[in-house]
């Protein structure tokens, strides 16, 4: 390669697998040339992770509305308990079990929304921190090159 400039290897895990299934062979390798080019690519590293970060608020956004509309759903599971019967098919016994495992099923799914949102902002948190290390890395080129 040219005078001042460095090649780097970069290895991007497989997205479709899980990170524990990961073998040396699921990953692809990229070569990026430091150096001349480092600045643009400190730019992009720039923009990867501002463009996560505004992902991540997106998805703590929905979360939040996801949290408030389950407040909602046992507000009024609560409520549907204690009313009293409007008409005879309305019996307590009749709301009680039709009802209740109907409304526990929509309680389940958006627990497990909830549980998978969570993974998503845990994930997307970890590669924040991976690209500003990268960040710093390709920094800490740049110096050593000047």
């Amino acid at each position: 390669s040219a005078s001042g400039e460095r090649v780097m290897e970069i290895a991007y895990p497989d997205p479709t697998k899980d990170k524990k299934d990961l073998s040396p062979t699921d990953y692809t390798v990229t070569q990026v040339t430091m150096g001349t080019s480092s600045e643009s690519l400190q730019g992009e590293a720039l923009s990867a992770v501002d463009s996560l970060c505004k992902k991540l608020q997106e998805a703590k956004e929905e979360k939040r509305i996801l949290k408030e509309q389950n407040k909602h759903l046992l507000q009024a599971l609560q409520k549907m308990g204690s009313a009293p019967p409007t008409t005879a098919a309305e019996t307590p016994e009749a709301l009680s079990q039709e009802k209740i495992n109907e409304y526990a099923k929509i309680g389940e799914q958006g627990m497990a929304v909830s549980t998978w949102r969570d993974q998503i902002l845990k994930d997307s948190e970890e590669v924040i921190v991976k690209f500003m290390e990268l960040y710093q890395n390709i920094g800490q080129a740049n110096k050593e090159l000047q």
